[in-house]
């Protein structure tokens, strides 16, 4: 986390002390109804909702590859979405670095997330005791990587390639039939 993003979470919202501080950490690259569906079921757990977007640097060191939308770009749209309290940035996809710079009483983990439930857990357990670690439940939605397929699938096309059927996003097959 860098300190310009640093979060005083230990205040009060409209009045109200706050008890449960949860985290998220993801990279929110082709921003979709499933990473709103994943932000209202997480802020439904938690006071306050601070969001961890990874940066470009994580993301692209995590998963081999850079992402579509731009860091400063993912981080705004974050922060627009109104379950989310707080967005920072996430500059070492570590929750243990992250737990650290923001005190957080719930992590939300989920497979796509940078880190991995080991990690949660080895941080529920081990580091950080008393932190409760909610698994997020695997929401029937698109995803990133769905999304990222479907486009692969589409330059594809545009070049006259055979499209990949286990590449298209379940919300764009019609479109490309």
């Amino acid at each position: 986390m860098s300190s310009s993003d640093h979060v005083i979470l230990y205040s009060t919202k409209a009045g109200v002390s706050m008890k449960r501080i949860g985290y998220l950490s993801n990279a929110f690259d082709l921003f979709h109804v499933g990473h709103l569906n994943v932000l209202q079921y997480a802020k439904a757990r938690c006071d306050y909702l601070v969001i961890g977007v990874t940066t470009d640097e994580v993301f692209t060191r995590v998963s081999g590859y850079k992402p579509v939308i731009p860091f400063e770009v993912r981080i705004e749209i974050v922060r627009s979405v109104r379950f989310v309290d707080s967005a920072v940035a996430d500059d070492t996809g570590n929750y243990v670095d992250a737990w650290n710079t923001l005190r957080f009483d719930r992590l939300f983990d989920h497979s796509e997330d940078v880190g991995t439930q080991a990690e949660a857990g080895e941080i529920a357990d081990v580091i950080v005791p008393g932190i409760e670690v909610i698994r997020l439940p695997d929401l029937p939605t698109t995803t990133s990587a769905s999304l990222r397929g479907s486009i692969e699938n589409l330059n594809r096309l545009a070049v006259g390639q055979r499209l990949r059927a286990d590449r298209v996003s379940p919300s764009l097959q019609l479109a490309v039939h």
